[in-house]
Order: structure tokens, then sequence, then C-alpha cells
């Protein structure tokens, strides 16, 4: 995203109301709000979901590759500032402040960007489906524009079941050692 986001205005213009609406699914008019934000000009709203939810709610709108990337900066700001704990040896309290800071600091980026993520995700997945129609049908393109985008519980409720798996091999594991 190497320019701002309501740079194009023509950009955000020559995807229809129908084409954004098919895209967003659930809350497709809390979203139009905002495409209307860029079109004007304007930037979009702070998303609350984004601040408290982060990964979880880039997981659920169908971003993957995009929470992949952000829980790949949260690992390695994590591993430094591990590192940087060591260096300066820092007491628990210290630890323990800058770590909420940190995380409070990290979801607040994401909350202030996460709308202007999701639109400009969603421009590049309705703009792909457009320029690569090989239908010309508009209830098909439709049909293929609703299905890249909307959101999905099924990557959540995986991780869910992958967390319960593996506190449950925790305990197994704890079980055994005790013996």
């Amino acid at each position: 995203m190497n320019q701002e986001i309501g740079s194009e205005p023509n950009k955000w213009q020559r995807i229809t109301d129908e084409q954004w609406i098919a895209f967003f699914g659930p809350n497709a008019s809390y979203f139009m709000r905002q495409v209307e934000r860029i079109r004007s000009g304007e930037r979009p709203e702070f998303l609350f979901e984004g601040f408290f939810l982060g990964l979880t709610w880039m997981l659920y709108r169908k971003m993957y590759l995009v929470a992949f990337c952000t829980l790949m900066l949260i690992l390695m700001e994590s591993t430094i500032e591990e590192g940087l704990y060591m260096l300066f040896d820092a007491g628990y309290g210290t630890q323990r402040w800058i770590g909420i800071v940190l995380s409070l600091g990290m979801a607040s980026i994401q909350g202030t960007f996460a709308n202007q993520v999701y639109l400009w995700y969603a421009e590049q997945k309705i703009s792909g489906e457009i320029d690569g129609k090989a239908v010309h049908l508009p209830e098909v393109l439709l049909a293929r524009i609703a299905s890249r985008g909307g959101t999905s519980w099924y990557f959540i409720l995986i991780l869910i079941g992958f967390f319960g798996l593996a506190l449950v091999a925790a305990n197994i594991i704890d079980l055994l050692q005790a013996f």
C-alpha cells in the first residue's frame, strides 16, 4: 500500500455500491459508510473490533495473509522485546508494564488501520474479479465477489479447537509427569 487510501478517488468510484455490499456481507452498511468517507477524501473511522479482536477479526473477515503478516510482526516485536529485557536485565514489574504499553500500542495501531487495510483488501479482491471477469452476467459477477468477501467462522473455530487440543495435551503431559 504505497499510496494514501483515498488518493485515487476513481478507483473507489469504479466499484459499484452493489459490488461493495456483495463483498462486505454482514455489516455492509457500516463498511459502506467507510467507503463513502474515502470517496469524500476522509479517512475511515477507528474500528473497535480491530482494537479488541485484532487477528481474530482479520480471520473472521477472511484476510488470512494480512493476519499472518500481522502475526509475524507481533512475533518479531516480541522477540526483540525479550532480547531487550535480557540485555537490560529488566525486572518483572518493568517487563509487565512495558508489555501492557506495547500491547495497547499494537491494539491501537490495529484499530486505527483496520478499516483502511480491510477496504484496501476488499478493493483488491473486487477489482481482481472485475478485471479478470470471464463471466459477463452481473449476477454471476456479484456471486463471485460475494464468495471472495464476507465473513467466515471456520478458521476461528479451527483455532479454538487447536488451542483446546493443546490444553488437553498439556494436561495429559502434566498428568504423565506426575506418575
